[in-house]
């Protein structure tokens, strides 16, 4: 078998804290939470450690997360507003990428 996924969060909101990031944690055999975007951490260990207790790298920027090659798979749980700017970076950058909502459909 491959090894584990490094995996890095944008968001530490609603959709990270209770979809995206306990579903990583439960495949440990497929993914490592390896990070997350957070711009404004409250503690050291940022909503991650105090939530689940797992030490994982914060990031404040989406250029810092982008530059770190050994993130490979990032995972867009972010405002909508902001998914396909950061969608288009992150597949730029050489990096797998899902989004939580992939589809908008906006009628006047």
């Amino acid at each position: 078998m491959s090894r584990p996924i490094n995996t890095c969060v944008l968001g530490v909101g609603l959709s990270g804290l209770t979809f995206h990031i306990p579903f990583i944690l439960a495949l440990p055999e497929v993914f490592v939470l390896h990070s997350v975007l957070e711009r404004n951490p409250l503690s050291p260990g940022g909503k991650v450690n105090e939530r689940f207790g797992v030490q994982v790298t914060i990031y404040r920027s989406l250029d810092q997360v982008l530059a770190d090659p050994t993130v490979e798979l990032v995972i867009i749980g972010t405002p909508n507003e902001t998914h396909y700017t950061f969608a288009k970076a992150a597949l730029k950058a050489g990096k797998h990428g899902a989004l939580s909502n992939v589809l908008l459909i906006i009628t006047s």
